[in-house]
């Protein structure tokens, strides 16, 4: 049985767009890169059973950074995905689509 979060799911998106806009932002400046703009949605889905999975987040991300090549990218996104902080309390798979914006 899947359960999307009601309004506490929708905080919970909200606290995690937040959190990995910042953790986008962060990366990018590792490079000495700075976003245009970063826009991020989150879903977060969590399953009731006995077994292991109980659940999963996906994202959806689109940023424009001048400079940024699409592997350095994809790098510093798949980095930021991997320190999602409701994931990691969740412990739910991530799964995420990003798209760089020339």
């Amino acid at each position: 049985m899947a359960c999307f979060l009601g309004t506490g799911g929708r905080a919970a998106s909200g606290v995690s767009r937040a959190c990995l806009n910042q953790a986008f932002a962060n990366t990018f400046s590792w490079g000495n890169f700075t976003a245009e703009f970063i826009e991020t949605e989150v879903e977060i889905e969590v399953e009731f059973g006995y077994d292991s999975n109980l659940g999963r987040i996906h994202i959806t991300t689109t940023a424009k950074v001048p400079g940024l090549r699409e592997d350095q990218f994809e790098a510093f996104t798949q980095t930021a995905k991997k320190g999602c902080l409701i994931s990691r309390l969740l412990n739910v798979e991530a799964t995420m689509d990003a798209t760089l914006v020339p």
